[in-house]
């Protein structure tokens, strides 16, 4: 299970509750809100009026964060009825909220559009009328993550979702050479490979774009290259193959979600330029 988080600087509801909106079958059972106070879920204006509304009493700031986008994706499941996972996800979604910031407007979807079940979640930046931003910390935001993956395991066993958050590194791996077992052995101290490993890995599991994912590994100071079909980063002048770290499938796997994801997005944001079209249309026929 992964979760990730997602900033927004200008307030826009009605764009991502489109979003949410379309990628799921668009029936009310696919939704449900958080201190919202509306009938109607599919309703984009009586959502976005109150997100809008809470936005309103917000202490406008220099590049303040006006919303998050956050997702919860479980692991494929295909073994696993769509409507169990729906109702797991609703129960995963309530708790981590609650966890995250349990007096803040949210609004919640699942997509069913890929292998992985997911949830997008719309959260507002301020408390219910609030003039201050709720600020949350990575070291919170983790235990946030922590505590929901905890809940995942214990409440759905059948699930079978590895530890990802509450993971500590390896002391040995099966790849790893004599001597540099030797060096952790004396030492106490995680390899720089073992360090690099679970730094990428981090990035690959966090990263909600191409474009997020360059960012954070040039932010670590690592240069990520093709040469042919194979896969390695170079640090400080050091190069690393992905196949020989183990991480091979996992960035083959993220590239392609996140390809995925960015075709998705394109064709929702084609889908809402066509509908605005049409929307402008009719109003001149009037």
């Amino acid at each position: 299970m992964i979760i990730k988080s997602m900033s927004r600087k200008l307030p826009t509801f009605e764009q991502l509750h489109a979003y949410i909106r379309e990628g799921s079958r668009g029936i009310e059972e696919d939704f449900f809100g958080r201190n919202l106070n509306v009938s109607d879920l599919t309703d984009v204006t009586h959502v976005t009026n109150r997100f809008d509304q809470n936005y309103d009493v917000l202490r406008k700031k220099s590049q303040g964060n006006a919303l998050y986008h956050e997702i919860i994706s479980l692991s494929n499941h295909s073994e696993i009825d769509r409507d169990r996972q729906r109702e797991m996800l609703h129960e995963i979604g309530e708790f981590y909220l609650q966890h995250r910031g349990d007096d803040l407007l949210a609004f919640a979807g699942v997509h069913f559009e890929t292998d992985n079940v997911h949830l997008h979640i719309m959260i507002s930046s301020n408390r219910i009328m609030e003039t201050k931003r709720h600020v949350l910390s990575k070291a919170q935001f983790r235990q946030a993550q922590i505590k929901t993956e905890k809940m995942v395991q214990e409440r759905f066993p059948e699930l079978n979702e590895p530890s990802l958050y509450q993971h500590k590194q390896r002391v040995k791996s099966k790849a790893m050479a004599e001597q540099e077992y030797q060096l952790i052995k004396r030492t106490k101290q995680p390899s720089k490979k073992q360090v690099l490993t679970e730094k990428l890995s981090l990035i690959f599991r966090e990263s909600y774009s191409m474009e997020d994912m360059m960012d954070r590994l040039k932010v670590e100071g690592i240069e990520l290259y093709k040469r042919g079909k194979s896969v390695s980063v170079n640090v400080k002048g050091v190069r690393y193959r992905l196949k020989k770290l183990g991480l091979e499938a996992e960035y083959s796997k993220t590239v392609n979600g996140l390809e995925r994801c960015e075709l998705r997005r394109q064709e929702i944001e084609k889908m809402a330029l066509n509908r605005s079209q049409r929307d402008r249309n009719v109003e001149r026929k009037r």
